[in-house]
């Protein structure tokens, strides 16, 4: 099931006892639901102070539920927010968890709220090759936890290279390992919807304060959002 093809005149009450009667989850339900009166609020209130009481709130309930008992939830509630608000909403818990992993992020921000996140790890791959290595795999775990925990989250995949000049050679080289990634990937996780774009950028957009030529530069980078 998923919330997204419960119809919307459908209230939130409704919408958390449908989650209760087919997952036979004994969740909390009360919390969640004086939270969705003051959510339904926030769309069009200017009190930050207000607006960020009921985003922690909603973290932390969010936090305190199993996973699998909030799929779907997610999508009914990037409906009642906004998308962007939804994903601001997201974003401290995903930037925590990258942070514990060695994993850079970077905000897209618009109006103020995060819009995306990009995620920027570094992915070893054999000189000019585009195979992954078992312990590269392992790298990926991270990108995964985050796919399983988030089912709602889509994400972009680009590849990055270190080289100092664009060739059509790193351009194919990027392509090849950006799509190395998704296929192991989809190998571990059933996200072939999820995916929306892959694609190797050669080294036409270097670090910001990195000149091109510089190995850091040399990159994969999940870009996630909401669609």
């Amino acid at each position: 099931f998923c919330f997204s093809i419960i119809v919307a005149s459908c209230s939130f009450k409704e919408q958390i006892n449908t989650v209760n009667k087919n997952t036979n989850s004994d969740i909390e339900c009360k919390s969640l639901l004086e939270l969705s009166e003051e959510t339904l609020l926030l769309k069009n209130t200017n009190d930050n102070k207000k607006r960020k009481q009921v985003e922690l709130e909603f973290q932390n309930i969010r936090k305190k539920v199993e996973t699998d008992k909030l799929v779907g939830l997610g999508s009914y509630c990037a409906t009642i927010l906004g998308k962007v608000n939804y994903f601001s909403m997201m974003k401290e818990d995903l930037k925590e968890f990258a942070k514990h992993q060695q994993i850079q992020t970077q905000e897209i921000k618009n109006q103020n709220k995060t819009e995306r996140l990009i995620l920027s790890q570094k992915i070893p791959f054999p000189q000019d090759r585009f195979n992954l290595s078992t312990e590269s795999e392992e790298l990926l775990k991270p990108i995964l936890t985050i796919l399983s925990k988030y089912p709602e989250i889509h994400i972009k995949i680009i590849a990055h290279s270190s080289e100092r000049r664009i060739s059509q050679f790193d351009i194919w080289l990027t392509d090849k390992r950006a799509n190395s990634i998704k296929k192991s990937l989809l190998k571990q996780e059933n996200i072939q919807d999820r995916i929306q774009m892959v694609s190797g950028f050669s080294c036409f957009q270097p670090l910001p304060g990195l000149k091109k030529g510089d190995p850091e530069n040399e990159r994969i980078e999940f870009i996630l959002f909401l669609p």
